[in-house]
């Protein structure tokens, strides 16, 4: 018994029908379950974060050499210095720290999160599958142009099997503003390469490219997750 198949349809840079490619529906037609989506997404974001903050103890605050008043005699409570936590200005009890955190998911959930991320972007026709933009020269305003006349919205994703210094450079200026929308209500671009991107760029982006050869990879990348 074969395989169950998913078809799509492949454009050109006119958003023209030149062809179609079937998918292996067990790899590309996942029911998603949101708390495994959640839980891998929430890892990578958790991945991606620096945690730099860092605040002083009560031995690196400068000062605090000298007794602040004596002993007896003030009415005041003891005190042997002023770096102490009780004191504004003194050291942070159990302050922040820079630290390393890496949360890791299991493998097989993370396989099945990479599964069902794309399974809904296709079954919600995000995916775009093009045979090339036909960028010659470094432009934004081209790429642009192009992306709208193919579907284009929102924050877009664009997956090559391997980085194309032209369509790179033409994105660069494109980055995501809050309240900031460029043409035909496209707020930012992305380009990575398809062996690059985790499922936390597949949820977040509204319209993702992918070339034929980037479908190729994919596919092929499917079939060892």
């Amino acid at each position: 018994m074969g395989l169950s198949r998913v078809e799509t349809k492949i454009l050109d840079a006119q958003g023209n029908t030149v062809g179609s490619v079937e998918l292996n529906e067990s790899h590309f037609k996942v029911d998603p379950k949101p708390h495994v989506l959640h839980e891998v997404v929430r890892a990578q974001v958790n991945n991606y974060m620096k945690k730099t903050a860092s605040s002083l103890t009560r031995a690196q605050v400068r000062g605090g050499g000298r007794k602040p008043f004596r002993q007896k005699g003030t009415g005041r409570a003891r005190a042997g210095t002023r770096t102490s936590p009780l004191w504004s200005g003194g050291g942070v009890i159990f302050g922040p720290k820079p630290r390393v955190v890496k949360t890791k998911p299991p493998r097989s959930l993370r396989r099945q999160a990479f599964r069902m991320a794309w399974s809904d972007r296709f079954s919600s026709d995000a995916v775009i599958v093009v045979r090339d933009f036909g960028l010659k020269e470094i432009k934004t305003k081209a790429l642009l142009a192009t992306l709208v006349g193919l579907g284009g919205v929102g924050r877009v994703l664009i997956a090559l099997p391997e980085m194309d210094g032209v369509i790179e450079k033409s994105a660069r200026n494109l980055r995501f503003h809050p309240g900031k929308t460029y043409a035909g209500g496209i707020k930012s671009v992305l380009v990575k390469c398809i062996d690059q991107i985790t499922v936390y760029d597949i949820l977040l982006a509204d319209r993702l490219f992918l070339t034929e050869e980037s479908l190729k990879l994919l596919q092929a990348r499917m079939k060892g997750v």
